[in-house]
Protein backbone atom coordinates (compact mmCIF):
# COMPACT_ATOMS: atom_id res chain seq x y z
CA UNK A 1 0.00 0.00 0.00
CA UNK A 2 1.18 3.65 -0.69
CA UNK A 3 0.58 6.53 1.29
CA UNK A 4 0.53 9.97 -0.57
CA UNK A 5 2.38 12.69 0.57
CA UNK A 6 3.12 15.95 -0.54
CA UNK A 7 6.37 16.91 -1.26
CA UNK A 8 6.74 20.67 0.46
CA UNK A 9 10.83 21.14 -0.06
CA UNK A 10 9.74 21.06 -3.61
CA UNK A 11 6.61 23.31 -3.08
CA UNK A 12 8.99 25.73 -1.34
CA UNK A 13 11.87 25.21 -4.29
CA UNK A 14 9.40 26.24 -6.99
CA UNK A 15 7.71 29.12 -5.24
CA UNK A 16 10.72 30.89 -5.94
CA UNK A 17 10.77 31.84 -9.50
CA UNK A 18 13.86 34.23 -10.95
CA UNK A 19 12.85 37.02 -13.92
CA UNK A 20 15.47 38.48 -15.72
CA UNK A 21 16.80 40.34 -13.25
CA UNK A 22 17.51 37.57 -10.79
CA UNK A 23 15.32 38.77 -8.10
CA UNK A 24 13.16 36.28 -6.40
CA UNK A 25 9.80 36.78 -6.61
CA UNK A 26 6.80 34.64 -5.44
CA UNK A 27 4.58 32.91 -8.59
CA UNK A 28 1.18 31.43 -7.93
CA UNK A 29 0.79 30.69 -11.13
CA UNK A 30 3.97 28.97 -11.58
CA UNK A 31 3.30 26.99 -8.36
CA UNK A 32 0.28 25.79 -9.45
CA UNK A 33 1.32 24.56 -12.95
CA UNK A 34 4.04 22.57 -11.41
CA UNK A 35 2.26 21.16 -9.26
CA UNK A 36 -1.03 19.81 -11.80
CA UNK A 37 2.35 18.62 -14.55
CA UNK A 38 4.35 16.55 -12.27
CA UNK A 39 1.63 15.68 -9.64
CA UNK A 40 -1.69 15.17 -10.69
CA UNK A 41 -2.43 12.39 -8.58
CA UNK A 42 -3.18 14.63 -5.42
CA UNK A 43 -5.53 16.99 -5.53
CA UNK A 44 -8.76 18.20 -3.34
CA UNK A 45 -12.60 18.46 -4.87
CA UNK A 46 -15.22 19.54 -3.06
CA UNK A 47 -15.89 17.12 -0.18
CA UNK A 48 -13.35 14.67 -1.61
CA UNK A 49 -9.65 13.06 -1.53
CA UNK A 50 -8.77 12.35 -5.23
CA UNK A 51 -5.45 10.53 -5.42
CA UNK A 52 -3.14 9.32 -8.23
CA UNK A 53 -5.13 8.75 -11.73
CA UNK A 54 -8.59 10.36 -10.02
CA UNK A 55 -10.06 13.10 -11.85
CA UNK A 56 -12.75 15.70 -10.93
CA UNK A 57 -14.92 15.88 -14.01
CA UNK A 58 -17.34 18.73 -12.47
CA UNK A 59 -21.01 18.13 -11.71
CA UNK A 60 -20.38 16.00 -8.64
CA UNK A 61 -18.67 13.19 -10.65
CA UNK A 62 -15.35 11.64 -10.75
CA UNK A 63 -13.01 9.40 -13.46
CA UNK A 64 -11.41 6.67 -11.49
CA UNK A 65 -9.55 5.71 -14.58
CA UNK A 66 -8.83 6.60 -17.92
CA UNK A 67 -8.96 4.47 -21.17
CA UNK A 68 -5.32 3.49 -20.46
CA UNK A 69 -3.94 0.77 -18.95
CA UNK A 70 -2.27 0.66 -15.82
CA UNK A 71 -4.23 2.82 -13.76
CA UNK A 72 -5.31 3.37 -10.65
CA UNK A 73 -7.90 5.98 -8.94
CA UNK A 74 -8.78 6.17 -5.52
CA UNK A 75 -11.75 9.18 -4.08
CA UNK A 76 -12.26 9.83 -0.83
CA UNK A 77 -14.49 11.24 1.72
CA UNK A 78 -12.71 13.73 3.82
CA UNK A 79 -14.59 12.90 6.57
CA UNK A 80 -15.11 9.52 8.34
CA UNK A 81 -18.33 7.14 8.81
CA UNK A 82 -19.89 6.25 11.54
CA UNK A 83 -20.68 2.37 11.55
CA UNK A 84 -22.72 2.80 15.10
CA UNK A 85 -25.59 4.62 12.94
CA UNK A 86 -27.64 3.27 9.89
CA UNK A 87 -26.65 5.09 6.26
CA UNK A 88 -27.90 5.02 2.91
CA UNK A 89 -25.25 5.88 0.49
CA UNK A 90 -26.64 6.91 -3.27
CA UNK A 91 -24.70 7.17 -6.30
CA UNK A 92 -24.05 6.55 -10.15
CA UNK A 93 -21.29 4.21 -11.67
CA UNK A 94 -20.18 4.08 -15.19
CA UNK A 95 -18.30 1.67 -16.82
CA UNK A 96 -17.23 2.39 -20.08
CA UNK A 97 -18.25 1.24 -23.49
CA UNK A 98 -15.74 -1.60 -23.79
CA UNK A 99 -17.28 -5.06 -23.15
CA UNK A 100 -14.88 -7.75 -23.97
CA UNK A 101 -12.01 -5.76 -24.12
CA UNK A 102 -12.97 -3.92 -20.94
CA UNK A 103 -11.38 -3.51 -17.60
CA UNK A 104 -10.95 -3.96 -14.42
CA UNK A 105 -13.86 -2.55 -12.51
CA UNK A 106 -14.95 -0.39 -9.33
CA UNK A 107 -14.90 -0.77 -5.55
CA UNK A 108 -16.85 1.18 -2.53
CA UNK A 109 -14.46 0.64 0.56
CA UNK A 110 -14.66 1.24 3.72
CA UNK A 111 -11.25 0.85 5.61
CA UNK A 112 -9.05 2.27 8.67
CA UNK A 113 -5.72 3.08 6.71
CA UNK A 114 -6.89 6.95 5.92
CA UNK A 115 -7.92 9.08 2.88
CA UNK A 116 -4.26 9.60 1.44
CA UNK A 117 -4.19 5.85 0.65
CA UNK A 118 -4.21 4.24 -2.50
CA UNK A 119 -4.44 -0.17 -2.50
CA UNK A 120 -3.04 -2.43 -5.49
CA UNK A 121 -3.77 -1.74 -9.47
CA UNK A 122 -5.18 -4.34 -11.64
CA UNK A 123 -7.55 -7.09 -10.74
CA UNK A 124 -7.42 -5.87 -6.73
CA UNK A 125 -9.48 -3.09 -8.04
CA UNK A 126 -7.17 -0.65 -5.57
CA UNK A 127 -8.14 -2.91 -2.63
CA UNK A 128 -5.34 -4.79 -1.96
CA UNK A 129 -3.51 -3.99 1.08
CA UNK A 130 -6.41 -2.25 2.89
CA UNK A 131 -6.62 -4.73 6.11
CA UNK A 132 -9.36 -4.26 7.99
CA UNK A 133 -11.41 -2.98 5.29
CA UNK A 134 -15.05 -4.18 3.80
CA UNK A 135 -15.36 -3.41 0.02
CA UNK A 136 -18.30 -3.69 -2.29
CA UNK A 137 -17.04 -4.84 -5.50
CA UNK A 138 -18.09 -3.95 -9.30
CA UNK A 139 -15.78 -6.70 -11.19
CA UNK A 140 -15.90 -6.24 -14.68
CA UNK A 141 -13.29 -8.58 -16.11
CA UNK A 142 -13.38 -12.34 -15.29
CA UNK A 143 -9.76 -13.27 -13.46
CA UNK A 144 -9.87 -17.15 -13.38
CA UNK A 145 -7.80 -17.40 -10.49
CA UNK A 146 -9.96 -14.92 -8.57
CA UNK A 147 -12.51 -17.38 -9.69
CA UNK A 148 -14.53 -14.71 -11.02
CA UNK A 149 -18.22 -15.72 -12.87
CA UNK A 150 -18.47 -15.44 -16.61
CA UNK A 151 -20.95 -12.74 -16.07
CA UNK A 152 -19.93 -8.89 -14.62
CA UNK A 153 -20.46 -9.07 -10.61
CA UNK A 154 -20.73 -7.49 -7.26
CA UNK A 155 -19.63 -9.25 -4.36
CA UNK A 156 -18.70 -8.26 -0.49
CA UNK A 157 -15.14 -9.08 0.27
CA UNK A 158 -13.10 -7.85 3.35
CA UNK A 159 -9.23 -7.74 4.18
CA UNK A 160 -8.07 -5.95 0.89
CA UNK A 161 -8.63 -9.60 -1.48
CA UNK A 162 -11.08 -10.23 -4.09
CA UNK A 163 -10.65 -13.51 -4.79
CA UNK A 164 -13.72 -15.63 -4.30
CA UNK A 165 -13.46 -19.24 -3.26
CA UNK A 166 -12.02 -18.56 0.61
CA UNK A 167 -13.20 -16.28 3.67
CA UNK A 168 -12.12 -13.17 1.99
CA UNK A 169 -15.94 -13.22 0.44
CA UNK A 170 -18.94 -12.93 2.80
CA UNK A 171 -21.81 -12.35 0.08
CA UNK A 172 -22.15 -13.16 -3.67
CA UNK A 173 -20.50 -13.17 -6.01
CA UNK A 174 -23.92 -12.31 -8.07
CA UNK A 175 -24.48 -10.67 -11.60
CA UNK A 176 -24.49 -6.92 -11.09
CA UNK A 177 -27.49 -6.43 -13.48
CA UNK A 178 -30.58 -8.41 -13.22
CA UNK A 179 -30.90 -8.06 -16.47
CA UNK A 180 -27.69 -8.45 -18.58
CA UNK A 181 -24.72 -9.87 -18.31
CA UNK A 182 -22.45 -6.68 -19.35
CA UNK A 183 -22.53 -3.75 -17.51
CA UNK A 184 -19.92 -1.87 -19.77
CA UNK A 185 -22.59 -0.33 -21.31
CA UNK A 186 -21.43 3.48 -21.39
CA UNK A 187 -24.61 4.12 -18.99
CA UNK A 188 -24.81 5.22 -15.22
CA UNK A 189 -25.65 2.95 -12.88
CA UNK A 190 -27.47 3.91 -10.00
CA UNK A 191 -25.99 1.82 -6.75
CA UNK A 192 -27.32 1.99 -3.19
CA UNK A 193 -25.31 0.72 0.16
CA UNK A 194 -27.49 0.58 2.77
CA UNK A 195 -26.47 -0.17 6.04
CA UNK A 196 -29.04 -0.75 9.06
CA UNK A 197 -27.23 -0.93 12.28
CA UNK A 198 -30.37 -2.32 14.27
CA UNK A 199 -30.29 -5.80 12.04
CA UNK A 200 -27.02 -5.57 11.48
CA UNK A 201 -27.46 -5.96 7.52
CA UNK A 202 -25.79 -4.31 4.55
CA UNK A 203 -28.16 -3.99 1.12
CA UNK A 204 -26.40 -3.49 -2.33
CA UNK A 205 -28.76 -2.20 -4.67
CA UNK A 206 -28.18 -1.97 -8.06
CA UNK A 207 -30.83 -0.06 -10.91
CA UNK A 208 -32.94 0.08 -8.10
CA UNK A 209 -33.16 -3.71 -7.89
CA UNK A 210 -31.60 -5.77 -4.33
CA UNK A 211 -29.17 -7.50 -5.50
CA UNK A 212 -26.49 -8.58 -2.34
CA UNK A 213 -27.42 -8.85 1.60
CA UNK A 214 -24.73 -9.43 4.21
CA UNK A 215 -25.88 -9.84 7.80
CA UNK A 216 -23.18 -9.32 9.97
CA UNK A 217 -21.56 -7.55 12.85
CA UNK A 218 -19.42 -5.24 10.70
CA UNK A 219 -18.27 -3.38 13.43
CA UNK A 220 -17.06 -6.01 15.84
CA UNK A 221 -16.36 -8.71 13.34
CA UNK A 222 -14.16 -6.66 10.57
CA UNK A 223 -12.91 -3.37 12.26
CA UNK A 224 -12.58 -5.30 15.95
CA UNK A 225 -14.84 -2.82 17.54
CA UNK A 226 -13.65 0.55 15.79
CA UNK A 227 -17.02 1.82 14.90
CA UNK A 228 -15.47 4.95 12.84
CA UNK A 229 -14.10 4.13 8.99
CA UNK A 230 -12.91 5.94 6.04
CA UNK A 231 -14.87 5.46 3.21
CA UNK A 232 -14.46 6.15 -0.71
CA UNK A 233 -14.34 4.57 -4.47
CA UNK A 234 -11.69 2.71 -6.49
CA UNK A 235 -10.84 1.71 -9.57
CA UNK A 236 -8.26 0.27 -11.45
CA UNK A 237 -7.46 -0.91 -15.15
CA UNK A 238 -4.09 -3.42 -16.25
CA UNK A 239 -3.77 -4.30 -19.45
CA UNK A 240 -7.46 -3.93 -20.84
CA UNK A 241 -9.26 -0.76 -19.59
CA UNK A 242 -12.66 1.08 -19.31
CA UNK A 243 -13.20 4.49 -18.59
CA UNK A 244 -14.68 4.24 -15.20
CA UNK A 245 -16.64 7.09 -13.38
CA UNK A 246 -18.58 7.52 -10.30
CA UNK A 247 -21.36 10.61 -9.67
CA UNK A 248 -21.73 11.40 -6.14
CA UNK A 249 -24.39 14.06 -4.57
CA UNK A 250 -23.21 16.51 -2.23
CA UNK A 251 -25.41 15.30 0.03
CA UNK A 252 -24.48 11.88 -0.64
CA UNK A 253 -23.81 11.75 3.75
CA UNK A 254 -26.64 13.46 5.40
CA UNK A 255 -25.39 16.15 8.53
CA UNK A 256 -26.88 13.91 11.36
CA UNK A 257 -26.18 15.91 14.12
CA UNK A 258 -25.96 19.29 15.60
CA UNK A 259 -24.42 20.11 19.17
CA UNK A 260 -24.69 22.74 21.83
CA UNK A 261 -27.68 24.07 20.36
CA UNK A 262 -29.08 27.28 22.34
CA UNK A 263 -32.63 27.74 22.92
CA UNK A 264 -33.11 30.76 21.69
CA UNK A 265 -31.55 30.03 18.40
CA UNK A 266 -32.43 26.78 16.71
CA UNK A 267 -31.22 25.05 13.72
CA UNK A 268 -31.69 24.44 9.88
CA UNK A 269 -32.87 20.69 9.12
CA UNK A 270 -31.73 18.94 6.35
CA UNK A 271 -33.01 16.27 4.46
CA UNK A 272 -31.67 14.82 1.18
CA UNK A 273 -33.42 15.39 -2.03
CA UNK A 274 -36.59 13.09 -2.35
CA UNK A 275 -37.38 12.19 -5.80
CA UNK A 276 -41.06 13.02 -5.48
CA UNK A 277 -40.17 16.16 -3.49
CA UNK A 278 -42.36 14.41 -0.29
CA UNK A 279 -41.04 14.80 3.27
CA UNK A 280 -42.21 13.49 6.01
CA UNK A 281 -40.57 14.80 9.37
CA UNK A 282 -41.33 13.71 13.17
CA UNK A 283 -41.66 14.49 16.01
CA UNK A 284 -43.29 17.90 14.96
CA UNK A 285 -42.60 19.23 18.27
CA UNK A 286 -39.87 22.60 17.55
CA UNK A 287 -40.25 22.61 13.82
CA UNK A 288 -41.59 25.28 11.56
CA UNK A 289 -43.22 22.31 8.98
CA UNK A 290 -42.90 18.93 8.78
CA UNK A 291 -43.38 18.16 5.25
CA UNK A 292 -40.73 20.35 3.33
CA UNK A 293 -36.84 19.46 2.86
CA UNK A 294 -35.41 22.22 5.33
CA UNK A 295 -37.50 23.09 8.23
CA UNK A 296 -36.39 25.09 10.60
CA UNK A 297 -36.16 23.51 14.15
CA UNK A 298 -36.17 25.12 17.88
CA UNK A 299 -36.72 22.61 20.49
CA UNK A 300 -36.46 23.91 23.61
CA UNK A 301 -34.59 20.47 24.65
CA UNK A 302 -32.43 17.65 22.64
CA UNK A 303 -34.21 16.06 20.72
CA UNK A 304 -33.54 13.38 17.21
CA UNK A 305 -35.64 14.46 14.56
CA UNK A 306 -36.57 11.34 11.80
CA UNK A 307 -37.32 12.47 8.42
CA UNK A 308 -39.26 9.83 5.58
CA UNK A 309 -38.83 10.27 2.17
CA UNK A 310 -38.49 8.04 -1.09
CA UNK A 311 -34.97 7.75 -3.21
CA UNK A 312 -34.34 8.26 -7.13
CA UNK A 313 -35.68 4.28 -7.24
CA UNK A 314 -38.83 5.48 -5.28
CA UNK A 315 -37.68 3.05 -2.44
CA UNK A 316 -38.41 4.43 1.10
CA UNK A 317 -35.64 5.98 2.82
CA UNK A 318 -35.46 6.86 6.58
CA UNK A 319 -32.94 9.21 8.36
CA UNK A 320 -32.41 10.75 11.64
CA UNK A 321 -31.03 13.96 13.10
CA UNK A 322 -30.37 14.78 16.13
CA UNK A 323 -30.31 18.21 18.38
CA UNK A 324 -28.66 18.74 21.25
CA UNK A 325 -29.47 21.48 23.50
CA UNK A 326 -27.81 23.16 25.74
CA UNK A 327 -29.69 23.76 29.41
CA UNK A 328 -31.15 27.23 29.74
Amino acid sequence: MQIVRKPVFLILVMLILYHSTMKPTFSLLGLLGFWSYFFPFYSFSQNYNLLRDARYLGGDCYQLTANTVAQTGVVWYRDKLNLNESFSIEFEMNFGIFDDTGADGMMFILQTVGNNAIGGAGQSLGFEGFSPSLGVEFDTWQNTDNFDPTYDHIAIVQNGSVVHNGISTLAGPVQASSSNVNIEDGQNHRVRIKWNVKTKEMEIYFDCKLRLTLKKDIVNDIFKGQNTVWWGFSGSTGGSFNEQTVCLKKEIVAKNLFSNVCQTEGVQLVSREAADGKYEWSPSTGLNNTSIRAPFAKPTQTLTYTVKYKDACLLPVEDTIRVEVLPP
